[in-house]
Formats: structure tokens, C-alpha cells, sequence
């Protein structure tokens, strides 16, 4: 049985991302940190600052989710102003053992674990058109499976171009997907300033 939602999901103006919240390599995060980040993201809340991005692949090593498992914590803890309104993402990576719709489902199960049951918007992390375009479709699919089972209320695309943003939309559309498609999130942030 399907639970698909019949209202969109509506997304909060303002987010934070949460890239460097558990990756050593490229952000030298440390656990001793988690205290400072708590307070980050209680500070953001309070302020309606509600939409937090992450992706399962934040994290680096033993550390894989982290980012994921910090936000599910903060967020079950916090319980100040705006906490309904919440808003928990994730992108979910096409790495290259992930080749089927069953295999995406399992990741976004994996993530609304770390994410304390609260994931709202499940999102592909980039495209495989420019190396292997056979494994998008069926992750896709996947996608789509989390929304119409409930895990994820909203659905959108990450790293994506405007002509395989609409051949995704398409295939969205004809699982009746389409009002789920609710973000295309693009590198755009104060370290690189253009849109990519």
C-alpha cells in the first residue's frame, strides 16, 4: 500500500549544509567538535534557519554518515522555537556498486536511520550521464520508491543541468512523481560563487 502524500512538501527559504560535519580528509572534522556543531544547529533553528542538507557519503572513513547521524541527534534533542519546522535532507551518492532501484531504497532506508526518522527530502547526489548513463534510471526509481513509501516526503536532484534535469523530470512524471520533484540543488555557496 502506498502512502503518498498529496500536499508538496514546502521547503524552508534558508539552509545550512552540513558537508564538513564528520569528513577528517577534506574538512579536518573531529569529534570533539560535535558540542560546537550542536550549538550551530540549535543556533539556526532558533533563528528559522530550519533546512539542513547532508548527503550519505558526508563522512569520511569509519565516519561514513556522520553528518547524517549528527543531524538526527540534534534534531531529536532540540526543543526550542521553530522545532516543527525542521526540515532534515539528504543526497544519497550513486556510487558505482549501487546499480539498482532496490539498492537506493536500502541507502535512503540507511539514511532515515541515521537521520532518526525524520528525513523530509531524499535527493540524488549527481548525475551518471557523462559515465554510466544505464545506472541513473533505475536509481531514479528509488528515489521515487522512498517517496510512495513514505520515507521521504519530498524528492529532488543535486549537481544537475538543465537537459538532464528535464529527461529526469520525465521519467519522475511518469511514475506520478512529478509535484514530489521539489529541489534542484547546485553548487552555489560563498567558496564558489557561480552557479555550476
Amino acid at each position: 500500500m502506498s502512502v503518498l502524500s498529496t500536499a508538496p512538501l514546502s521547503l524552508p527559504r534558508l539552509g545550512c549544509g552540513t558537508w564538513a560535519w564528520g569528513n577528517r580528509l577534506l574538512w579536518d572534522y573531529q569529534e570533539s567538535m560535535d558540542s560546537q556543531l550542536n550549538a550551530v544547529f540549535d543556533h539556526c533553528v532558533a533563528e528559522g534557519v530550519t533546512l539542513f542538507d547532508s548527503g550519505d557519503s558526508y563522512g569520511t572513513g569509519k565516519l561514513n554518515g556522520q553528518s547524517e547521524k549528527l543531524l538526527g541527534q540534534f534534531a531529536s534533542a532540540y526543543t526550542g522555537a521553530n522545532k516543527g519546522n525542521i526540515c532534515l535532507a539528504t543526497k544519497l551518492a550513486p556510487y558505482p556498486w549501487r546499480l539498482s532501484k532496490k539498492s537506493m531504497v536500502s541507502a535512503g532506508e540507511a539514511s532515515n536511520q541515521r537521520l532518526n526518522q525524520q528525513l523530509k527530502l531524499v535527493q540524488m547526489h549527481w548525475s551518471t550521464a557523462n559515465y554510466f548513463p544505464p545506472q541513473e534510471g533505475p536509481l531514479l526509481d528509488g528515489l521515487a520508491e522512498l517517496c510512495k513509501q513514505g520515507t521521504a516526503r519530498g524528492l529532488g536532484l543535486s549537481n544537475y543541468g538543465p537537459k538532464r534535469l528535464r529527461w529526469a523530470h520525465k521519467r519522475l512524471s511518469d511514475q506520478g512523481i512529478k509535484f514530489k520533484l521539489c529541489r534542484c540543488n547546485i553548487l552555489c555557496s560563498l567558496h564558489t560563487r557561480s552557479p555550476s
